[in-house]
């Protein structure tokens, strides 16, 4: 155990599933970010990985636990199912936005020095999405909604006495 290596179970992963590519990417990620950063916390690491088969290409991502759950911290990753799953999606989508707002070199540079702690990682992130969105006018799309029914609008009925009820009732206008 002196050498980087992958060990992969090949009764588990046939050699010509895409999940084996995919396993294969994101075990080779790891390598590469043990060598970038062996402390790595474990939210960013898992994303990377998982932004690594994305980026080959691969369709072995799935974030559909972490949209069925979507109260889940990036920082506190649980050990069971389904939880881990949510984890893995939540962690993939938010390096994933990253990705498409502010390129793979701000993935680079929040996987060479994410700082301390999971709390520094996603405040180093957000700064790097907010320095790109300062430089960058937004464009904006406005979609006209419906028209707007106007409606009678009567006062709520505020005096709870039954007979100021039925002189309001008998007072109200018929429209």
């Amino acid at each position: 155990n002196e050498r980087e290596m992958i060990y992969l179970n090949m009764d588990r992963l046939p050699l010509d599933s895409p999940l084996y590519d995919g396993t294969l990417v994101h075990e080779v990620q790891h390598l590469i970010q043990w060598n970038l950063d062996a402390n790595e916390d474990k939210w960013l690491n898992e994303g990377l990985s998982q932004i690594a088969e994305d980026m080959a290409s691969l369709d072995t991502v799935d974030p559909a636990p972490y949209l069925e759950q979507t109260n889940i911290r990036l920082d506190r990753w649980s050990k069971y199912a389904p939880e881990i799953f949510a984890h893995y999606g939540g962690s993939f989508l938010y390096l994933l936005y990253l990705r498409q707002q502010a390129g793979v070199a701000a993935l680079t540079e929040l996987a060479k020095d994410p700082g301390v702690n999971p709390v520094q990682a996603e405040a180093r992130g957000m700064r790097i999405l907010r320095g790109l969105l300062s430089e960058q006018t937004p464009a904006v799309h406005v979609v006209p909604g419906p028209g707007v029914r106007r409606r009678h609008m009567r006062p709520e009925e505020m005096d709870r006495r039954p007979w100021v009820r039925v002189y309001l009732n008998f007072m109200r206008p018929l429209w």
